[in-house]
């Protein structure tokens, strides 16, 4: 009967998040500072420069990382045990604890999607294959994924800046 509850409780807190976030959204926060970056127009002043770096160039840069790299991975919130804890499992002798080191890692492929840059209608796209895994009271969860991700740049005339937000 104790699970039952403690089950019921966790899918309401689980589920009302999930409304939540699904009806209301990602709280964002504060504005990033300066304006959107625009195409450059004709009436470019004396000592401008215009450097164009194309998405060929930028994906180029990711396979390399990937080839020749650790593929990027990031820590997230609360995941993982600290070193020497255990997780309270037995496993046999020919069996391997899973390691849940709580992060997040970004792949080349995956999920039906290649990780990569895609410059369309004056945005940069990056749909991103990912797999990781979250220790929880539960034990260790695995999980692989695709997002979409969009790179929003602004520059700051007062700080002379480039400022980048990823939405």
């Amino acid at each position: 009967m104790k699970k039952l509850i403690i089950g019921i409780l966790i899918g309401v807190i689980v589920g009302g998040a999930a409304t939540f976030l699904l009806f209301v959204g990602v709280p964002r926060a504060s504005t990033t500072p300066g304006v959107p970056i625009r195409p450059p127009d004709d009436t470019t002043t004396a000592g401008a420069a215009q450097i164009v770096l194309r998405q060929d160039f930028f994906n180029q840069v990711l396979g390399t990382i990937f080839r020749d790299m650790n593929h990027p991975a990031f820590p997230l919130a609360g995941g993982g045990k600290p070193e020497g804890s255990s997780d309270g499992a037995q496993y046999a002798i020919f069996q391997e604890a899973p390691k849940c080191d709580g992060k997040i890692t970004i792949l080349p492929e995956g999920s039906g999607v290649k990780t990569g840059l895609n410059f369309e209608k004056n945005r940069i796209a990056a749909p991103l294959a990912f797999s990781g895994n979250y220790d929880s009271p539960f034990g260790c969860l695995q999980f692989t994924g695709w997002a979409q991700a969009d790179l929003e740049l602004r520059y700051d005339a007062g700080q002379h800046a480039v400022f980048g937000r990823i939405i």
